[in-house]
């Protein structure tokens, strides 16, 4: 069975205006001789990821909060 999640963006949609600036900078002295790069180099993957991770955990953390308040009040 497959089963697609609500969340279809690019990782590169995901990435905030700082990190796709450095990864412009970064690109733009990376490319070879046939004038690609291979964005998975970027040294910024790491602390991109681990910034989309907490936010992620935040969102939930919130959602989690307004079912629990809404359960509380015996509306659920």
């Amino acid at each position: 069975m497959l089963v697609q999640s609500g969340d279809t963006g690019s990782l590169l949609d995901k990435l905030n205006a700082d990190e796709r600036g450095a990864l412009a900078e970064w690109s733009a002295s990376e490319r070879n001789k046939w004038g690609t790069v291979d964005l998975m180099r970027w040294p910024g993957w790491s602390e991109a990821l681990q910034r989309m991770q907490f936010d992620m955990e935040a969102t939930w953390a919130k959602a989690i909060d307004i079912i629990d308040r809404v359960k509380s009040r015996g509306n659920g």
